[in-house]
């Protein structure tokens, strides 16, 4: 059945992709650390499977709990679902909520609103797990050198100003 989290207000909720994955894991655990040194609550997490149809399936859950004003999206092809289906239940982004997703696509920026995203340095990455593989071919004893590649914020359209978006307006 679907549950309904519970959120405090201004609640910031995560979409992840499927648990089978160590990013969905990672990217997970990485937004619920920095809320908890926020000293913010965690709810529990949506789950997805890394497609727009799920972020669109969730972002359905999420446009009723009027308490989120941010949302995480473990990818960037969620998060277009979450915002479509954020606009089609009359939610604002990023007025209402904020959305940011995660690998900084191509089309992330086009989409409209263009998407805040968390860029990942794949180039580099790559060119590490070479080096790694090439310093293990040549020394298969060595032990590997600590690697680690930073991520970006890329900061658009899709998230307010602050990070907080103004409050919602009751109509009688």
């Amino acid at each position: 059945g679907a549950h309904q989290p519970q959120h405090a207000a201004g609640a910031l909720e995560a979409l992840e992709g499927t648990e089978e994955w160590l990013e969905a894991a990672a990217r997970r655990d990485g937004w619920r650390a920095t809320l908890e040194e926020a000293g913010r609550s965690v709810p529990p997490p949506l789950e997805g499977d890394w497609s727009p149809a799920s972020g669109y399936r969730n972002g359905l859950v999420l446009a009723r709990i009027p308490e989120v004003t941010a949302v995480f999206v473990a990818s960037d092809e969620m998060a277009f679902g979450v915002i479509r289906a954020l606009h089609e239940q009359g939610r604002r982004v990023p007025q209402d909520i904020s959305v940011v997703g995660v690998d900084d696509i191509e089309l992330a920026e086009y989409c409209s609103p263009s998407l805040t995203t968390v860029a990942q340095p794949f180039a580099q990455m790559g060119t590490l797990a070479v080096a790694h593989l090439l310093r293990h071919i040549a020394d298969p004893g060595a032990v590997p050198e600590p690697a680690s590649v930073e991520p970006q914020l890329v900061v658009r359209a899709s998230t307010a100003q602050a990070g907080a978006p103004a409050p919602r307006r009751e109509t009688p």
